[in-house]
Formats: structure tokens, C-alpha cells, sequence
């Protein structure tokens, strides 16, 4: 994880872990931050990392469903 992602907190006030991308497609590579309640109580957040740091733009979980191949 970043140092700058330690600085984050999701809805559920702790930390997001951090993934990267592995369907095909555009995004594919590119790393996020999402909720690690994900799988039991998501709380929806979701953060793109941009070259070691975080960018402002968040979604809903509809569009983190769509990026994700489990």
C-alpha cells in the first residue's frame, strides 16, 4: 500500500486495501482502493492510485463491480 493510501479511510472508518485490475480492458493493471469489508459489508468506496498517489474521483460499487473479475 501507499503512504498516501495510509492517510485514507473507507465509510466503515478504517483502512481500504489496495488491488489492481486483472480483467481485460482499458483499466486493466491499474490500481484502486476499496472497502476490505467488500465481500460482507461493503461500504462502497472505491479510489483510484495514480502514480503513487491518490486521485480525487470515487464511484459507486455498480462501476467497481463492472472493473473487477474475481
Amino acid at each position: 500500500m501507499t503512504s498516501s493510501s495510509m492517510n485514507v479511510l473507507c465509510k466503515h472508518n478504517i483502512s481500504p486495501i489496495e488491488q489492481t485490475v486483472k480483467k481485460n480492458g482499458a483499466n486493466r493493471g491499474r490500481r484502486f482502493l476499496r472497502c476490505p469489508n467488500w465481500k460482507i459489508d461493503d461500504c462502497g468506496f472505491f479510489q483510484w492510485v495514480k502514480g503513487g498517489e491518490l486521485t480525487c474521483s470515487r464511484s459507486s460499487y455498480n462501476l467497481y463491480e463492472k472493473l473487477i473479475l474475481y
